[in-house]
């Protein structure tokens, strides 16, 4: 049996959503957003929303209010590095 470290570095490099929320959520109902880029973990790009209620959930990337809310993110950290 491997050591811990092993099995935790095991653990990490897999795809974090098995399946995604394709419903329209209401953005207030969010309280953070992780965007987590595809890579050697896993093919696709991932999306893990937390709601205030701290539950998360992952949303499908390919989702057009997806698409406008991560839009609105990255417009919004592109203004305040202008600052």
């Amino acid at each position: 049996m491997g050591n811990l470290p092993e099995m935790m570095l095991a653990a990490e490099l897999r795809c974090h959503c098995i399946q995604t929320v394709t419903g329209l959520m209401l953005p207030k109902r969010l309280a953070n957003v992780e965007i987590i880029p595809k890579g050697p973990h896993c093919n696709a790009v991932e999306i893990i929303a937390t709601l205030k209620n701290s539950q998360q959930i992952c949303l499908d990337p390919q989702a057009k209010w997806v698409k406008m809310i991560i839009n609105r993110i990255l417009h919004s950290a592109s203004k305040k590095r202008r600052q």
